[in-house]
C-alpha cells in the first residue's frame, strides 16, 4: 500500500495544468504570448507545462486531410 501511495503522490507532483485561454490564429495556429509574440502552438505547452503535443493522422487518412486543408488537391498513390 505505501508503494502505491508513493506512487500517486509522484504522478499528482508531475501534474501541471494550463488554464484560461489561449489566443490561437485560425489559419496558421500560433499562439499569442504574453509579451504579444507569436509562437508555434507546440511550443506553448511544452513551455508552460512541460507536456509535448503528438501529431497523427486520423482514420480517414491522407486523402481527406489534403481535400480538408487543401480543397481540390488529390492524393496520388505512391509507386512501391
Amino acid at each position: 500500500m505505501d508503494a502505491q501511495l508513493a506512487l500517486a503522490e509522484a504522478q499528482a507532483a508531475r501534474i501541471r495544468t494550463l488554464q484560461g485561454l489561449l489566443p490561437i490564429r485560425v489559419v496558421c495556429k500560433k499562439v499569442k504570448n504574453d509579451r504579444g509574440c507569436r509562437k508555434m502552438l507546440e511550443s506553448y505547452p511544452r513551455e508552460h507545462s512541460g507536456a509535448d503535443l503528438s501529431h497523427s493522422l486520423g482514420p480517414e487518412g491522407v486523402p481527406a486531410c489534403l481535400e480538408k486543408c487543401l480543397p481540390g488537391t488529390r492524393a496520388e498513390p505512391t509507386p512501391r
